[in-house]
């Protein structure tokens, strides 16, 4: 499995694990929850090293294309 595919297959095996595939609320609390730890470590990282959250969005975006 690929960098870019290993996200959306996490993905995909969590909102199995939610449950029948349909519920909606869990789907969307679980990206919710992924958005919110992904901005939370963005920030952590910028206070770490300095590289503005942006910067680093851009360098991210660029490793998957």
């Amino acid at each position: 499995m690929g960098e870019a595919e290993f996200p959306t297959g996490t993905m995909i095996e969590l909102i199995g694990e939610i449950g029948r595939g349909d519920d909606i609320e869990g789907l969307v609390s679980l990206v919710i929850g992924a958005v919110t730890l992904s901005g939370h470590l963005l920030e952590r990282l910028r206070e770490a090293t300095g590289v503005p959250v942006q910067q680093t969005l851009r360098d991210v975006a660029l490793a998957y294309t």
